[in-house]
């Protein structure tokens, strides 16, 4: 914790001697990491390598930094261009993978009880939008787990415990 270090960074040494990558909820995914050009480069890196990236919560959103324009692609859903933003996620890495993301329905519930304010766009949607295949619980806040090939996605905070063993297990597979 008290050795910080900046994505570029971690770019720039390599990302080779690294087994997986792990992304926590929270808003930065949303606000930050899905538009940044070092994660769309970590991204691609361990989706050719194969290697286990593991995205929980909010998390899961930042696949979208994988496009080759995402700044355009969530100015496009911020707008409601629905149309633009599937045009800008042709031949994106990770269209058709199943996944999952923190639901529309559990968001509003926090906007309304916890934040008292809204977010731009629908995660669901903008996932869809960008090719992926994406399903969530009927029940708000149950654990669900979607692992598809070397990306391992978690709903929620109650998703943790399953996505981390869901992690360790493909870590295991990996370095068999």
């Amino acid at each position: 914790m008290n050795d910080v270090r900046t994505l570029k960074s971690v770019v720039d040494e390599g990302l080779d001697g690294f087994a997986g990558v792990f992304v926590p909820g929270g808003h930065a995914p949303i606000v930050d990491l899905m538009v940044d050009r070092d994660a769309g480069t970590i991204l691609r890196h361990f989706h050719a390598a194969a290697k286990p990236t593991a995205l929980l919560c909010h998390g899961p959103v930042v696949v979208v930094a994988a496009l080759e324009d995402a700044p355009a692609f969530r100015k496009a859903l911020e707008e409601g261009d629905d149309a633009g933003a599937a045009d800008l996620a042709r031949d994106w890495i990770y269209a058709g993978y199943r996944m999952t993301v923190f639901s529309a329905s559990e968001e509003k519930i926090a906007e309304e009880q916890v934040l008292e304010g809204e977010l731009y766009f629908d995660m669901e949607k903008a996932l869809r939008s960008a090719g992926g295949d994406v399903s969530v619980t009927d029940r708000n806040f149950a654990s669900n787990v979607v692992v598809d090939r070397e990306l391992i996605t978690g709903q929620n905070p109650a998703s943790d415990r399953a996505m981390a063993d869901a992690l360790i297990e493909a870590l295991d597979r990996a370095a068999a």
